[in-house]
């Protein structure tokens, strides 16, 4: 989530919004027809050769790249916008989420509990319009968090002031406990994840980062061994992973469908030229 990851920096500015979904649309819309000067300096086809698709901020909605996107399974030929106009969101999708390292899938069931309980509390609490202003400090408080979260004392911006991020984590771990509850029923599955993740308030050395520092610098291993090492187990954990035979068959029958889809689209391959074809994509007329 920090500029050494999976990011743009040309989209610091477009501020979509997520007020309503006719405003997010029109966001994106306008974003995917924004010039970038920085795009524009790469070229988009030199030499009879495409180095992109076009030199704008978004060259396809897909390279959105917010913490949360709003989502729809979309038809055939349909672009996301397009599946979101016609129907609504079917679901949002949560991209701030690093793989877990300490786990050969990548997650854990205390994490996947505790963003039930997050997203649920997101859908049930008030959420007022948010503005230019609002947007500004959700973006500095998400980039703080990003590059000093376990920092001792770091606070947060608020409409009221400032706030430190570990009394914020308090009144936030307070209010999913009642969720919690609820969802728990005769069990405490949904409480125990949450008292797991409460740790790491008190001790950021409990956090998922936390713990990667612990193992690869205050014990002196070389980072790349030490996630080669992961890897070995990992790889060894999923080829001993029993399958069932009916869930084997069910792969290869899948595997083949794909192969016998991907043949008829070839037999079937357009004679546009891709000049034509991205112009149409676009909307772009002559």
């Amino acid at each position: 989530m920090s500029d050494l990851g999976y990011t743009n920096k040309e989209q610091e500015d477009l501020n979509i919004s997520y007020n309503s979904l006719p405003e997010y649309l029109a966001g994106i819309n306008a974003a995917i027809k924004m010039p970038s000067v920085s795009f524009a300096n790469i070229g988009v086809k030199v030499d009879g050769e495409y180095r992109q698709l076009n030199a704008n901020v978004l060259q396809i909605e897909n390279e959105f790249y917010s913490p949360i996107r709003a989502k729809r399974v979309t038809r055939s030929g349909e672009k996301p916008s397009e599946a979101l106009a016609r129907a609504g969101v079917e679901y949002i999708e949560v991209r701030a989420l690093d793989v877990n390292p300490f786990s050969p899938i990548g997650i854990e069931m205390t994490q996947v509990r505790f963003l039930d309980l997050f997203l649920l509390y997101c859908l049930l609490t008030e959420s007022p319009k948010s503005d230019a202003t609002e947007e500004a400090r959700l973006g500095a408080n998400l980039k703080a968090v990003v590059l000093e979260g376990r920092k001792p004392g770091l606070e947060l911006l608020t409409a009221e002031g400032t706030l430190s991020l570990k009394t914020w984590l308090e009144q936030l771990f307070d209010s999913l406990q009642t969720l919690a509850v609820l969802l728990d029923g005769e069990k405490t599955d949904y409480q125990a994840a949450l008292a797991h993740w409460r740790k790491a308030i008190e001790n950021p050395d409990l956090t998922l980062s936390g713990q990667v520092l612990q193992n690869v610098i205050h014990q002196g291993q070389d980072h790349g061994q030490w996630v080669m090492t992961l890897a070995q187990q990992y790889y060894q954990y999923f080829v001993d992973y029993p399958l069932s035979s009916e869930t084997i068959a069910q792969y290869q029958a899948e595997a083949a469908s794909s192969l016998k889809k991907q043949a008829e689209l070839e037999a079937a391959q357009s004679t546009v030229a891709f000049d034509d074809y991205l112009k149409a994509y676009f909307g772009v007329t002559s």
